[in-house]
């Protein structure tokens, strides 16, 4: 018994050792699936937020044609839904992080050559800056659907009539704090657009750099 124990431990050390010191089909096969896997997850991740946000936006809940008082409870919900679903995309984006990097990790206990290694690594820095540049424009999204939230439920709770598709308040005031409302909705909206175009480029820049890990593990 011991001495069987002796030579599975003799041939652990020298399988760990051969692994370490030459890339073998298996550990391209496992680097190849784990960038597929991850592919997939940013594909599914960008399908999704582009139905969500094109169905809110397709409401158009702040045309003066959606400001009837029958209407403004019902997109109020809508729009909160949509908020929901920012707050669940930002929390699945940091499982899906941790998964590569745990994942990563157990591969690194068998034992990785350095240019896998490395590929790994440009890996998770790839995945990592394109997830915290979209979870960045998914929280200044919030910010802006906030603020529509804000204006809906402000104008629900305003007396004003619709003629020749523009607001009538019957109180200056409330239109004063409408338009205040508004300003603030403006503002968080540029933000929001450069966080977009950050989000634009990190994704490219990432997928870039995919693809050149791709083609280097390969070698």
């Amino acid at each position: 018994m011991l001495r069987y124990l002796k030579s599975a431990l003799f041939f652990i050390i020298i399988f760990t050792a051969a692994v370490a010191s030459a890339q073998t089909p298996v550990e391209v096969d496992h680097a190849l699936n784990l960038i597929d896997s991850t592919n997939a997850i940013v594909k599914l991740r960008s399908d999704r937020f582009n139905e969500e946000i094109t169905k809110v936006n397709s409401l158009n809940v702040l045309d003066v044609s959606s400001l009837d008082k029958s209407v403004i409870p019902k997109n109020i919900k809508k729009v909160k839904d949509f908020i929901d679903f920012l707050d669940v995309s930002r929390s699945l984006s940091a499982h899906s992080m941790q998964a590569l990097e745990d994942t990563v990790e157990n591969l690194k206990e068998v034992g990785l050559t350095k240019k896998m290694t490395k590929s790994y690594g440009d890996l998770i820095k790839a995945y990592e800056s394109d997830q915290k540049a979209f979870d960045k424009y998914t929280l200044a999204l919030s910010k802006v659907f906030t603020n529509v939230v804000k204006i809906l439920t402000y104008l629900d709770s305003c007396d004003y009539t619709i003629k020749d598709k523009k607001l009538i308040f019957t109180d200056r005031k409330q239109s004063e704090a409408y338009g205040e409302l508004f300003t603030g909705l403006e503002e968080s909206q540029k933000k929001a657009a450069y966080a977009g175009a950050d989000s634009q480029k990190a994704s490219i820049d990432a997928r870039d750099i995919i693809h050149k890990v791709y083609d280097e593990i390969q070698k």
